[in-house]
């Protein structure tokens, strides 16, 4: 009986925010939360990156790898880079979102009203505020407290018809749950003796 409830723990938001808590993996993320903290996301992204890819249980990471991401675009290159790198953004923080991780639904709704990385779609960001809304991860994760600006700008400019679209859509809404991704085994130093 035990085991089966382990199959609900993503819903009761003990796994979903799980971050590295010891290890390399550990030092790896908080390294990379050192850089992001110094505004410095070109030395964090090939830090978290590799976290990210590891889905199930690394929705953290992805959200800050996302973040990271449409912060470098406002210093790319060119206006190509900074639009790839929006994009790339957006697709990790929509991930997060997918799976439940309540700071990135926040940015999501940010995502779809501004049109940052995906088209600008307001009835998408209202449905990622209902799902916001919704989420009871929401009070132990954070935001306990939906920015009120952001919802305040939403009930603006949002139709009635978008509003009902957006109620359509988050009620259709389901929760994604990511594999997990092990990463690759280290060489066993017996190996290299050879």
């Amino acid at each position: 009986m035990l085991l089966a409830a382990c199959d609900y723990l993503p819903f009761f938001g003990n796994d979903n925010d799980r971050r590295p808590t010891q290890g390399p993996q550990a030092d790896q993320y908080q390294k990379a939360m050192e850089y992001k903290e110094k505004s410095d996301c070109p030395h964090a992204i090939p830090l978290l990156e590799p976290l990210a890819k590891r889905g199930h249980g690394f929705e953290v990471a992805q959200f800050q790898l996302g973040e990271c991401y449409i912060e470098t675009a406002r210093a790319a290159a060119s206006a190509a880079d900074a639009e790839r790198a929006r994009v790339d953004g957006a697709a990790w923080i929509l991930r997060a979102a997918n799976s439940q991780n309540p700071g990135a639904q926040q940015e999501a709704i940010r995502l779809y009203e501004e049109g940052i990385g995906v088209a600008a779609d307001p009835a998408e960001a209202g449905k990622w505020l209902l799902v916001l809304q919704r989420n009871p991860m929401r009070r132990l994760y954070g935001p306990s407290v939906i920015d009120p600006d952001l919802e305040q700008a939403l009930n603006k400019k949002l139709t009635s018809a978008q509003w009902s679209e957006a109620h359509a859509r988050a009620d259709r809404w389901q929760p994604v749950e990511q594999p997990t991704v092990l990463p690759p085994p280290e060489p066993n130093k017996a190996d290299k003796r050879g």
